[in-house]
């Protein structure tokens, strides 16, 4: 868990992920929280899900620098859900 330059919170899930593979994993990680994919981004750069986790909005990301899929506070106020998944994943 990392904070981030605008005081958001990141978490680091895994780095065992692929850019293919992100594509089969996200919808796992979302679903093991009871969560609701909102939209798809892919492009030739980035894959990234907005998503909501406890009624709350975030970005799951693929990072290929440094590898991972991560789950980022869209604002600092939800930094408290980051923190909970934390202690409990």
């Amino acid at each position: 868990m990392v904070l981030t330059a605008f005081g958001n919170l990141s978490l680091l899930i895994t780095e065992e992920v692929s850019w293919e593979s992100f594509r089969e994993q996200a919808p796992g990680f979302v679903n093991r929280f009871g969560g609701i994919e909102l939209k798809r981004i892919d492009t030739p750069v980035e894959r990234i899900r907005i998503v909501l986790i406890k009624w709350h909005p975030f970005w799951l990301t693929f990072e290929d620098f440094p590898l991972g899929r991560s789950l980022d506070s869209m604002i600092r106020f939800f930094n408290s859900v980051i923190r909970d998944l934390y202690r409990n994943y």
